[in-house]
């Protein structure tokens, strides 16, 4: 089975959604798909709105965060979504790489919009100099990959990060468009494969296994 996430980095829905990641990460294969809000384009909302949906937020999720990473109409995500994508490559983890620096946004208030701040936060998780990162993420295969990961939601029909796709090897699929809440995703992502494992012992129907050279 494969679930396949697209968040934001700077997105607190996405932040919350982490438990439900890594839960799913032990169940079958995770693709971690960076899709920044707006194609990476200045968000154009104030920190006063963005602060209000964090009040919103809290009491769905319980938990209290700071929205003084988007400092105006002129924040981007952007170079938050490409600093996570570089380190998770580095570190080996997308998962860990996103948190981390969804948390440096939103509990330690750093103000990951501005690239300088984002590079620095990304250097510290992967113990690397500053300049590396914002190296690397200059390349333009990161680019090419954020951009990608907005057309493939757009392709899905999904406009909410995080959103959950899951797919077994059967063909069938399940997807959750901006929920976050582990206990529900899980119990999709346990049906599908259940199913998947059915299928996998049954085997294939008759008069589609390969015969044997004397014709048996």
């Amino acid at each position: 089975m494969k679930t396949t996430i697209f968040w934001d980095v700077l997105s607190h829905w996405c932040l919350v959604s982490v438990p439900a990641a890594r839960a799913v990460s032990d169940l079958g294969e995770v693709e971690i798909v960076y899709a920044p809000v707006a194609d990476g384009a200045p968000l154009g909302f104030t920190n006063e709105l963005e602060a209000w949906c964090y009040r919103r937020g809290t009491l769905a999720y319980d938990r209290i965060f700071h929205a003084d990473w988007c400092e105006g109409p002129e924040t981007r995500t952007w170079f938050a979504n490409a600093a996570a994508l570089v380190i998770g490559r580095i570190i080996g983890d997308q998962i860990r790489a996103a948190e981390l620096l969804a948390l440096a946004a939103m509990e330690e208030r750093a103000l990951m919009g501005r690239p300088d701040v984002a590079f620095a936060q990304a250097a510290l998780v992967a113990n690397v100099p500053a300049s590396e990162i914002a190296r690397r993420s200059e390349d333009p295969a990161i680019a090419e990959h954020l951009s990608a990961g907005n057309h493939r939601m757009r392709e899905l029909g999904l406009d909410e990060r995080p959103s959950f796709l899951l797919e077994n090897a059967n063909g069938d699929r399940a997807i959750f468009k901006g929920m976050w809440q582990k206990e529900a995703i899980v119990a999709a992502a346990r049906a599908l494969l259940a199913d998947e494992e059915a299928y996998r012992v049954a085997g294939p129907p008759p008069g589609t296994a390969r015969h044997s050279a004397d014709g048996t």
